[in-house]
C-alpha cells in the first residue's frame, strides 16, 4: 500500500492537532466559525497548504477532493460543517480570481475509492505518530517503518506533515484575536448565506 501511495500520489499533506487540546484552547466564540469539531479546523489548513502547493506547482486546472463517507448530511453536523469550509473556500478562490477552485468535492465510501484506501493508510501513520508527539506513546515497530517510509523523498520532496503542539495553537488563538481577519470574512459569509452563527 506505501507503495502504491509513493507511485501514484503527487504530494502528502497531513495536519494534526489533539482534540483535547482544540476542546480546551479553543474559544466557543472561534469554534462557531473555525469549526465545533478539530477535524474541520484542520480540513481548513489542509486547504490552505494544498492551495499552496497547487500554485506552487503551477497547475492550471481545479483539484478534486474526495472526503470519505460522513453519513447523510442531515444526519451528522460535522459533515454540515466541511461542505461550509468548502462554500468558504470557493467563495475567497473566487474572490482571487480562481473560480471554479473548491466546486469539484464529494464524499465517498472508502470501499469504492481506492484513493481514499491509500490516505487510510497515511492516515494511520500520521495517527500513530501524533500519539507520539502528543502523549508520549512510542511508535510500534509497523508504525516507525511507516512513518520512515512515507517521510523519504520521492523524486524530491514528497509533501510535509504538520502536528500543531498546544502552545502553537495557543498562539494561533493569539494572533486571529488579535487581527480580527477570520472573524470578519466568516461574519460578512454568514450574512451572505443568511446564516446565524452555530
Amino acid at each position: 500500500m506505501r507503495e502504491i501511495c509513493k507511485k501514484y500520489g503527487l504530494q502528502k499533506i497531513s495536519f494534526s492537532v489533539n482534540k483535547q487540546d482544540y476542546d480546551e484552547i479553543v474559544p466557543e466564540s472561534f469554534r462557531k466559525d473555525s469549526g465545533w469539531y478539530h477535524y474541520t479546523w484542520a480540513i481548513r489548513h489542509i486547504l490552505a497548504h494544498t492551495a499552496q502547493w497547487h500554485i506552487g506547482q503551477g497547475i492550471n486546472h481545479p483539484l478534486e477532493y474526495v472526503f470519505d463517507w460522513m453519513g447523510e448530511k442531515r444526519k451528522n453536523p460535522r459533515r454540515k460543517e466541511i461542505e461550509d469550509v468548502m462554500d468558504q473556500a470557493e467563495e475567497d478562490a473566487a474572490a482571487k480570481g480562481r473560480a471554479d477552485e473548491y466546486e469539484h468535492w464529494s464524499f465517498r465510501r472508502r470501499a469504492e475509492v481506492p484513493g481514499l484506501q491509500c490516505v487510510e493508510a497515511l492516515a494511520w501513520t500520521v495517527y500513530q505518530y501524533g500519539l507520539l508527539a502528543f502523549y508520549k506513546k512510542p511508535l510500534t515497530r509497523d508504525a516507525q517503518i511507516a512513518w520512515n517510509d512515507f517521510g523519504k523523498d520521492v523524486g524530491g520532496p514528497w509533501g510535509f506533515d504538520v502536528t500543531v503542539a498546544r502552545e502553537n495553537l495557543k498562539k494561533w488563538i493569539g494572533k486571529e484575536s488579535a487581527d480580527g481577519i477570520s472573524v470578519k470574512r466568516f461574519a460578512a459569509w454568514r450574512e451572505k448565506k443568511h446564516q446565524s452563527p452555530k
